[in-house]
């Protein structure tokens, strides 16, 4: 069962240099949450050399039965966001419905960004446009 928190974000522009998602987090639990929902007041900036590659290991299986085959893993890297945000790889301007906040950044973007990262990891596109609810 749903706590009932929710963030989306979308992007509202992209260049060769970075990524700006506007997002909106909301509580289901509140009266407000269709407003707040529609509300995409905050923004995340991304740029895109923070993005971390996954490792690709490569290798031969051998079967039983005498045939071989490649097998291709995506191994995902750990992201140091600490320093991202530190020298500005990452930077967020809160959501006027942001309910909680680590370092005075709002938890439900920071939860967005991780997101992000690990579909990134996954298959190596940056996401349009991603939702999550806890």
């Amino acid at each position: 069962m749903s706590m009932g928190y929710a963030a989306r974000c979308r992007i509202k522009n992209e260049n060769e240099a970075e990524v700006v998602y506007e997002y909106a987090c909301y509580n289901l639990n509140n009266d407000d949450y269709e407003l707040a929902k529609e509300s995409f007041c905050g923004l995340i900036t991304i740029k895109k050399n923070a993005f971390v590659e996954p490792e690709i290991h490569e290798k031969i299986k051998r079967f039983p039965n005498g045939k071989k085959e490649l097998i291709i893993k995506r191994v995902k890297r750990e992201v140091d966001y600490e320093t991202l945000f530190d020298t500005g790889q990452i930077t967020v301007k809160n959501s006027t419905y942001c309910w909680k906040t680590i370092s005075g950044f709002d938890i439900m973007a920071l939860k967005l960004i991780w997101k992000i990262f690990s579909i990134y990891q996954d298959n190596s596109l940056i996401p349009k446009s991603i939702a999550i609810d806890y």
